[in-house]
């Protein structure tokens, strides 16, 4: 299956999702695609960021897979140049560094719902298996975007192979998750509104986290510069922290991929399996599935420390 480490364009107006429980049990999203599209290796992708000249003199001397990852990323947030998918190693392990995992990357051209595995039976004759003159005008366009918007030369495709891939709906996100959580613990099922919505949600989980010691969920956002009537709306996922260092400079994020705070452990694991059995024993409900969910490191204020009153608890 496919990772992100680029996610797809799927921003949507959290601050209007409020919706019945009735309806939503019966129109639940569903969370898996299977994309079409085109995998090139990665090789070819370091040397297509490489070849860019806008991106070149962020790139520097010496660069890695990562640093080509995120200066495209960045050149898709403001420009016409599509998002990419990561795709990575069969049985990779999690502790691995996560770009030395990936195997090759893929733009996507179109996608249907994934609903059950029967879909999958003799995929290679389904529709989503064969290429279409749409799939290869799509990716001339993508060719097209990346020449007018990275520069340089127009992007050579003849290497590039049509295949598919099972991966996260691009209408599925880490908040739906969040919310799909709570409304499906009975011991909080009763808290909730007939009509709810994020705010609901993340009070409820506030109080059973509070009287059952459950680990604290953090809110991230898609930017800092938010007023508070905004930030609902501006919540791009969740985070269960795990363990945390103090932050004292800078320096500490320098190659930051290779630093121990970004490395998987098997406490980090740990942890996260006993915050799955805590929602299931003390929130009611089936074991909750960890299996989509992604480790990384945040910086954001320490444990200790209030940014409310500026002060510090012992």
């Amino acid at each position: 299956m496919a990772r992100k480490l680029v996610v797809l364009s799927t921003r949507r107006e959290l601050s209007s999702t409020t919706t019945t429980m009735a309806s939503r049990r019966r129109a639940r999203k569903p969370e898996f695609a299977i994309f079409s599209g085109y995998e090139m290796s990665r090789e070819r992708f370091m040397d297509m960021v490489s070849q860019m000249p806008v991106l070149r003199s962020r790139l520097g001397e010496s660069y890695d897979l990562g640093k080509c990852v995120c200066v495209y990323d960045g050149l898709c947030e403001k420009s016409r140049v599509p998002n990419i998918m990561a795709l990575y190693e069969t049985g990779a392990s999690g502790s691995e560094n996560k770009y030395a995992a990936v195997s090759s990357f893929f733009f996507p051209t179109r996608y249907i719902d994934y609903l059950d595995e029967s879909q999958l039976q003799e995929a290679d004759n389904a529709p989503f298996a064969q290429e279409t003159e749409k799939d290869q005008a799509r990716l001339a366009y993508v060719a097209r975007c990346i020449h007018d918007d990275g520069g340089g030369s127009l992007l050579d495709t003849t290497g590039f192979t049509f295949r598919w891939v099972k991966d996260y709906h691009p209408n599925y996100s880490v908040v739906t998750a969040f919310m799909d959580m709570v409304a499906q613990m009975p011991v909080l099922r009763s808290q909730l509104d007939e009509s709810y919505d994020l705010r609901s949600c993340v009070s409820a989980y506030k109080r059973w986290r509070e009287k059952y010691r459950a680990p604290k969920i953090m809110a991230l956002y898609e930017t800092n510069d938010i007023e508070n009537d905004e930030m609902w709306g501006a919540v791009s996922s969740f985070f269960i922290p795990t363990r945390f260092i103090d932050y004292t400079d800078e320096s500490q994020l320098q190659d930051a991929d290779n630093a121990p705070f970004a490395q998987e452990t098997e406490k980090d694991k740990a942890l996260l399996a006993d915050f799955a059995r805590r929602v299931q024993n003390n929130g009611g409900g089936s074991l909750l599935d960890t299996t989509g969910f992604t480790f990384r490191w945040v910086k954001d204020y320490h444990p200790n420390y209030s940014f409310l009153t500026g002060t510090w608890s012992r």
